[in-house]
């Protein structure tokens, strides 16, 4: 992770910030993200609580791989709000709204 890096080396795997960037999308926004950590270094020796700008940074220059069940060539809908990400198809969400005469 740090081979090759130019400037400081990084203090945290980048697991770790896998499961920050987990907890942003589905549970916390990156200000109370950075709480959280402070919060969680109180507990855990020697971990040190990374500021918002880190963990943007870190999570907005993570590599993320597209999961092998979703379908490149077929029409994908995806809704973002404030409680997280999700993925469906627009026959799911015409399902759901209930508009099954409308064309898919």
């Amino acid at each position: 992770m740090n081979e090759r890096k130019e400037g400081a080396r990084y203090r945290y795997p980048e697991s770790f910030v896998k499961l920050l960037a987990v907890v942003h999308a589905y549970v916390l926004p990156y200000r109370q993200l950075e709480g959280f950590m402070r919060a969680l270094s109180q507990h855990v020796d020697g971990l040190k609580a990374l500021d918002y700008t880190t963990i943007w940074w870190r999570v907005a220059k993570m590599k993320v791989d597209m999961v092998s069940s979703v379908e490149l060539d077929k029409d994908v809908t995806i809704a973002v709000d404030s409680t997280g990400i999700k993925v469906s198809t627009r026959r799911e969400w015409i399902r759901k709204n209930g508009k099954s005469n409308a064309a898919s």
